[in-house]
């Protein structure tokens, strides 16, 4: 596809959505790929987190479908990293998603050459802007239900020496 998406600095944060930061090189080819999320009905804040060890990808985020023109347009725009490859290669944003709908990442490289390079993907969905899980992981079940077991027996030792 010609042209890619304006690197404008700031990532997209949930407290402050971002507007779409253009385009840019309209006449060089980059290579893009997509990977859609279907979004659950309890969760619908979404971190986003790339590792690219060589810095040369960029990442965004659209609502159900990326819409490309002769380069990224605006429809559908979410957000995005606004920067490649931040401190060694990681790099970070935060988008919101409608539920019954589909979170589309965009990958796309910085230059000319193509996908072909390892990086990493980690996309995390919460119920909330404060991180906070739907549904709690199985170690901190455990670990709530042991501390129960634990008090009632204490507590159980109590009366009978009473």
């Amino acid at each position: 596809m010609q042209g890619r998406l304006s690197r404008s600095g700031p990532s997209s944060e949930w407290a402050d959505p971002k507007a779409f930061p253009g385009t840019v090189n309209g006449g060089v080819t980059y290579y893009y790929t997509e990977y859609s999320f279907s979004i659950p009905t309890n969760g619908n804040y979404f971190q986003i987190e790339i590792y690219d060890p060589f810095i040369a990808i960029f990442a965004s985020a659209y609502l159900d479908t990326f819409t490309p023109g002769p380069g990224p347009t605006a429809t559908n725009y979410l957000g995005d990293a606004g920067s490649s490859g931040g401190f060694d290669g990681f790099e970070s944003f935060q988008v919101y998603v409608p539920s019954s709908h589909t979170l589309d990442l965009v990958i796309n490289t910085v230059g000319a050459a193509s996908l072909g390079r390892t990086f990493s993907i980690t996309v995390e969905s919460f119920s909330d802007r404060d991180y906070t899980d739907p549904v709690p992981e199985p170690a901190s079940m455990a670990l709530s239900l042991g501390g129960l077991a634990v008090f009632l027996l204490a507590r159980r030792r109590r009366a009978i020496r009473q």
